[in-house]
């Protein structure tokens, strides 16, 4: 009796891992289309720049920044600028 379940359960898992595993080769064909895949690589390439042009910014301001002056200016055009979107 208790073999019996257990044979039917392992079935039951079979099939599920296999509905599973078409489920994601379906998934896979259908979103990782080569054009699909072009348009991930080029959104990649283009936050790698981002992310470089931020890095390097914001070592160009930790040096401005060693004035108090000039921190309190960034801070003010940042919350302008911050507000003037949320608008």
């Amino acid at each position: 009796m208790v073999q019996g379940e257990l044979v039917r359960s392992l079935e039951a898992l079979t099939r599920a891992a296999t509905n599973t595993a078409n489920d994601i080769n379906r998934l896979n064909n259908d979103v990782l289309t080569p054009e699909n895949t072009a348009l991930i690589r080029d959104s990649v390439r283009t936050l790698y720049k981002t992310l470089t042009h931020i890095e390097s910014v914001s070592r160009d301001v930790s040096t401005l920044t060693g004035d108090i002056d000039t921190q309190h200016n960034l801070r003010m055009l940042i919350q302008s600028l911050s507000r003037m979107l949320s608008d």
